[in-house]
């Protein structure tokens, strides 16, 4: 089995290497590094491949800013107590999951709304402690057992 190369760039033919071999050697002494090839089977310098890399790396660093934004539009709120002393604070997402904390940091649990409006509440440990539904200006609260334990109704 023989396999043939052809160099189809014209700086290597230029300086009279001529194809296959003795163009890939001219490229390797004029420093251009071959490293690889692309879809279409022609040969790419190493300068390729870095350009090729920095636009990769920009569309990533993009993405990242994207998905960054998203995160800065969080809500955080702080709880004081009457002597303004921090009690707690607590985080809400742009999808409406709120998390909350006490004075010293730790997760003292969350809560996590569905598109319909209707939010589960879980205690530091991930257990379910209770849910509230939402219907028009109705708001229903259940305990983790289902039972009813409230309701409010929101004025027009």
């Amino acid at each position: 089995m023989s396999a043939e190369l052809t160099i189809e760039r014209p700086e290597f033919v230029e300086r009279g290497a001529g194809t296959g071999v003795e163009a890939l050697a001219a490229a390797l002494i004029k420093d251009r590094f071959i490293e690889g090839t692309v879809s279409n089977g022609s040969l790419i310098t190493h300068e390729e491949r870095v350009m090729n890399t920095n636009i990769v790396m920009r569309f990533i660093v993009a993405l990242l800013a994207l998905l960054v934004s998203d995160a800065a539009v969080a809500q955080q709120r702080t709880y004081r107590d009457s002597m303004g002393r921090n009690i707690g604070r607590s985080i809400t997402d742009t999808r409406g999951n709120t998390t909350s904390y006490d004075a010293m940091g730790r997760n003292t649990g969350r809560s996590v709304t569905d598109s319909r409006g209707n939010t589960t509440f879980y205690d530091s440990f991930g257990r379910n402690t209770g849910r509230s539904t939402t219907n028009g200006n109705k708001t229903t609260t259940y305990d983790s057992f289902g039972r009813r334990t409230g309701s409010t109704q929101r004025s027009r």
